[in-house]
């Protein structure tokens, strides 16, 4: 134990910052010193509440006063099958905006039940918005509330662009989302120095993201939105806008994500030339060789990464073959196909240095057209519903 005790304290900081809240709590038992060390304000500008056991509240709250003034980062992780826990995120949330801290980033997430379904859901959302709209907030740099199983609406986006603008981040890649492009427009228009937004394809539009030129906007530098079928709005980016904002932002770089519920005409609507895109993952129902092929064909000199998920086929691979030759920049190919066991000894002598994965088991091939002929009947169902 000596030779811990003589550890300078700038040492001991430094190993003690990697801990979570728990083993912090733990290391202020060992001894005094520790105990002083642990309480630097430098350890406790980064707080994550990890709110999966209500009785840990009390103790989260103390330190949280304690170091109020230092804090600067929030995250909140509610673990959703107990209300108690939701009661307590609304009350970190009050304290926070009550205290008046200097937050700079501020991420929200759950895990369990849909928050939707709990009486406590508008509660929480009035925290969150009475949080956004406090002088807590006002230097805020970072937002992201992606891993929340609720929307979040225009209302709530529009506040936050217009009481934030030193925004560099925001992420509302929601499962469900309400947000339109209006509020998208109002978050360009706002946050000159925003970089980084992930959000829905529906919630983008030619004249949202028009106004990207419009206002000078340059700081932009990644774009990633998932589509996600069903009753979301197709609306069509057009080529010709996509080339506009590749001059304008040289440096923005795209990144699609399609999941099942994704159809051909999805696809083929939403993959227009021009675009700068760095990652695409492609999770289709149906072969895609011809979807393959519009990749190749439009973005072979900026795709980074791809992942493929659909119906294997010899067409497929000759496509995906095709699609490495030709893409000068590929780095990561992840393909959940059952194609032949030579492809990827192919691919990697076009390039070698190139990260690929293959799945070539015929149980993964049977086993994903048995996932996929149920949610072709789902689709059908749906169509006939007049979903598509």
């Amino acid at each position: 134990m000596a030779q811990w005790l003589n550890l300078p304290e700038h040492v001991l900081l430094h190993a003690f910052s990697y801990l979570d809240f728990t083993d912090k709590m733990a290391v202020m038992l060992v001894c005094k010193y520790w105990n002083f060390c642990i309480q630097s304000p430098l350890l406790w500008k980064h707080f994550s509440f990890e709110l999966t056991r209500p009785e840990r509240l009390e103790a989260h709250i103390k330190f949280l006063k304690q170091s109020i003034e230092y804090i600067t980062s929030v995250n909140i992780h509610i673990v959703t099958e107990l209300d108690a826990n939701i009661e307590n995120a609304c009350l970190v949330m009050a304290e926070l905006a009550i205290n008046k801290c200097n937050l700079e980033s501020f991420t929200l997430r759950c895990s369990g039940a849909n928050i939707v379904w709990s009486p406590l859901f508008s509660k929480i959302l009035c925290s969150l918005d009475n949080l956004l709209s406090s002088e807590s907030t006002s230097k805020l740099k970072h937002f992201s509330c992606s891993e929340m199983k609720f929307p979040i609406g225009d209302g709530m986006l529009s506040k936050l662009a217009r009481n934030h603008g030193e925004l560099e981040t925001v992420h509302i890649q929601t499962p469900s989302t309400s947000v339109t492009p209006s509020s998208v427009k109002i978050l360009f228009q706002s946050c000159p120095k925003l970089m980084k937004l992930c959000a829905s394809f529906t919630s983008m539009s030619e004249d949202a993201l028009a106004t990207l030129v419009e206002v000078n906007h340059r700081s932009l530098r990644k774009l990633s939105l998932t589509f996600g079928g069903g009753r979301g709005i197709r609306r069509r980016v057009s080529s010709s806008l996509w080339q506009r904002l590749a001059e304008h932002l040289p440096h923005l770089r795209v990144y699609l994500y399609f999941n099942f519920l994704s159809t051909r005409s999805d696809i083929e609507s939403i993959l227009q030339a021009g675009i700068p895109l760095a990652e695409l993952t492609l999770n289709v129902l149906f072969e895609a060789h011809k979807e393959v092929s519009r990749i190749e064909a439009n973005y072979s000199r900026t795709l980074k990464k791809f992942t493929i998920t659909a119906p294997s086929s010899p067409e497929l691979e000759t496509a995906l073959l095709s699609l490495v030759e030709k893409s000068k920049n590929i780095e990561n190919l992840t393909c959940f196909c059952n194609l032949n066991p030579t492809f990827k000894e192919a691919a990697l002598k076009m390039k070698p240095d190139l990260k690929c994965f293959v799945c070539v088991t015929e149980e993964f091939d049977q086993n994903f057209m048995h996932v996929m002929t149920g949610r072709t009947a789902n689709l059908e169902k749906l169509k006939e519903l007049g979903y598509f």
